[in-house]
C-alpha cells in the first residue's frame, strides 16, 4: 500500500490516497451540505489530486452544490423527480405523465443509468414503440416527457447534461368537425345534464375539463361575465367571458342557475359547480356521450370536435385570428389555423371578385 494511503492524510477536511494496482488517486471532502463526497481524479499524479481537492473545498466554502455524475442518476430517479415536480405544481397534465412514463420505465428500467441513455438508444425506444402500435403522436408525447425529467433533473443539479432526443413526425392532425344540423341531432340525443355542458362547449369552445369545471363563483351575472384563472386553463393563461351579447350563451347559464337554485331549496345543499347530474359534479361523461352519438348516427364524434366547431363559427363571422385565440386560449397562430375551418362562402366571395376583374380585364 501506497504512502498516501497508508498515512490516510487529512488534508483540510478532505483526504487524498491510492487505490488499485495503477495507483489512481482520489479525493475525499464533505460538501456544503455536510454530505462525505468522493470523487478519482484519473491521475497518480499528487498535484492533481492536490489542486482538485483544493477546488472541491472551495466550492464547499462558496456554498456550491456538488453536482453528481451523471451515471449515479437513474431513469426511476428522473421520472420520479418529474412526477414530484408536477405534483407540487398541481398542473393538470400529471396523469398523462404517468402513463407516458410507465412506457419508458418498462422498456429502459427503473435501474438504468441516466448517463447511459443516448441518442441510438432513444432511437431504439421509437423503433420498440412502433413495433407495439403505439400511434406516433403518443410516441412523441413518451420523448417530451422523458426529454422534461432530463431539464428538470438538470435544474436539480443529478445529471450533468441531457441526451439529443429524435423526432417523431406526426401526419394524423384530427379534421373532425359538427355542422350544424350534427350539432341539434346530438343535442337532442344527449341527456339533460350532458346536454347542458355540450350546448355551453359549443358556444364558447371550452375544454371538457373546463366546463366541467366551471364554478359558480366565476360567473358574474350582474357584469355579465365568466373568468378562468390561470390555474383552471390548460394554457396557464386567464380568460374572460362576456355573455352579455350573447343570448343563447346567457340563456344556458340563467337555467343552469335556476336549476342551481331549485336543487338547493329541494335537498338543502349547496351546488359549486354550474354542469352537474342532481348537484353532483360530472366527472365522466363518456357513456352518455357515445350513445348519444350512435343514436344520432355520427361516427367518431369526440368532446373536443365542439371546440373545433365553435372555432369555425368565430371564422364565419369574421372574427379576427388574434380575438379567436383569446377567446379559445390558443396561444400560437398555428394552434388557431389548425382549429379553425375555411369559410367557403368567403372564399366564393373572393373569387366572384377575381372573375370580374378578369371579365373586366378582356372587355377592355
Amino acid at each position: 500500500m501506497n504512502e498516501l494511503r497508508e498515512r490516510g492524510e487529512p488534508r483540510r477536511e478532505g483526504r487524498i490516497w491510492a487505490r488499485g494496482k495503477r495507483g489512481i488517486l482520489w479525493i475525499q471532502w464533505y460538501d456544503a451540505q455536510g454530505e462525505q463526497r468522493r470523487a478519482t481524479t484519473e491521475s497518480t499524479d499528487p498535484r492533481v489530486a492536490d489542486r482538485m481537492l483544493r477546488d472541491k473545498l472551495a466550492e464547499k466554502e462558496r456554498g456550491e452544490r456538488h453536482v453528481p455524475r451523471a451515471r449515479r442518476a437513474t431513469v426511476g430517479d428522473l421520472l420520479n423527480g418529474l412526477r414530484d415536480y408536477h405534483e407540487e405544481r398541481a398542473t393538470k397534465s400529471r396523469d398523462r405523465i404517468e402513463q407516458s412514463a410507465a412506457h419508458i420505465r418498462e422498456h429502459f428500467g427503473d435501474d438504468a443509468r441516466a448517463g447511459d441513455i443516448t441518442f441510438a438508444a432513444l432511437e431504439q425506444y421509437v423503433r420498440a414503440r412502433h413495433g407495439q402500435q403505439a400511434a406516433a403522436s403518443t410516441i412523441r408525447n413518451e420523448l417530451a416527457v422523458f426529454k422534461q425529467a432530463f431539464k428538470v433533473a438538470r435544474k436539480r443539479a443529478l445529471v450533468a447534461s441531457a441526451p439529443e432526443f429524435p423526432t417523431v413526425t406526426v401526419r394524423n392532425t384530427r379534421t373532425a368537425c359538427f355542422d350544424d344540423e350534427q350539432l341539434e341531432k346530438l343535442l337532442k340525443a344527449l341527456p339533460s345534464p350532458v346536454r347542458a355542458v355540450a350546448a355551453f362547449g359549443s358556444m364558447t369552445g371550452w375544454r371538457l375539463e373546463e366546463c366541467l369545471g366551471l364554478k359558480w363563483e366565476r360567473v358574474d351575472f350582474e357584469n355579465r361575465l365568466v373568468r378562468l384563472e390561470a390555474s383552471e386553463t390548460k394554457g396557464r393563461a386567464a380568460r374572460v367571458l362576456p355573455f352579455g351579447t350573447f343570448p343563447a350563451l346567457a340563456a344556458l347559464l340563467e337555467a343552469q342557475r335556476q336549476e342551481r337554485w331549485r336543487i338547493e331549496r329541494e335537498r338543502g345543499v349547496q351546488v359549486e359547480r354550474v354542469f352537474t347530474r342532481a348537484g353532483r359534479p360530472i366527472k365522466d361523461l363518456d357513456d352518455a356521450w357515445h350513445a348519444a352519438c350512435r343514436k344520432a348516427g355520427l361516427v367518431d364524434r369526440r368532446f373536443h370536435d365542439l371546440r373545433r366547431y365553435a372555432a369555425a363559427r368565430l371564422a364565419k363571422a369574421g372574427v379576427s385570428p388574434a380575438v379567436a385565440m383569446q377567446a379559445l386560449g390558443h396561444k400560437t397562430l398555428s394552434m388557431w389555423l389548425r382549429y379553425s375551418i375555411a369559410d367557403t362562402s368567403a372564399l366564393e366571395q373572393a373569387l366572384a371578385k377575381v372573375a370580374a376583374l378578369a371579365q373586366s380585364a378582356c372587355l377592355t
